[in-house]
Parts: structure tokens; C-alpha cells; sequence
């Protein structure tokens, strides 16, 4: 709870994130790999998605997801 309201201060309302592919590649993968990380607080990079829920189950949580594995 206390993550969720730290990270809502940080995003502005109306934020949405929809990448295209490009995007992602260019502005978040070659960043990950370079070791530069400015997407701190809005982005969750450690995430065990299937610890407790089942993929099934991640459907009904949002409309839109990105999954890396």
C-alpha cells in the first residue's frame, strides 16, 4: 500500500503507458541493458507475477500488462 501511494505521487494523473514496440525496445530494454534505469517509481522491475495468482487470474487484475520474461 505504502509502494502504491509512493509511486501514484510520482506519475501525473492521466499518465498512461502504452508503448509501442519501438519504444519499448529503444527507451526501456537498451536502458536495462546499459545499466541506466530513470524509470524508477514507475516502473516495477521485480515482479513475481506467478508466485501468487495464475496467469488466468492476471487477466481479471488489468486492462493492459507488460510482461517480460
Amino acid at each position: 500500500m505504502e509502494q502504491e501511494a509512493e509511486h501514484s505521487a510520482k506519475v501525473k494523473p492521466g499518465f498512461h503507458f502504452h508503448p509501442t514496440a519501438l519504444e519499448l525496445i529503444v527507451h526501456y530494454l537498451q536502458t536495462k541493458v546499459l545499466g541506466v534505469s530513470y524509470h524508477q517509481g514507475i516502473i516495477n522491475e521485480h515482479v513475481d507475477l506467478y508466485r501468487d495468482v495464475t496467469p488466468e487470474q492476471l487477466k481479471g487484475f488489468f486492462l493492459n500488462y507488460y510482461v517480460y520474461t
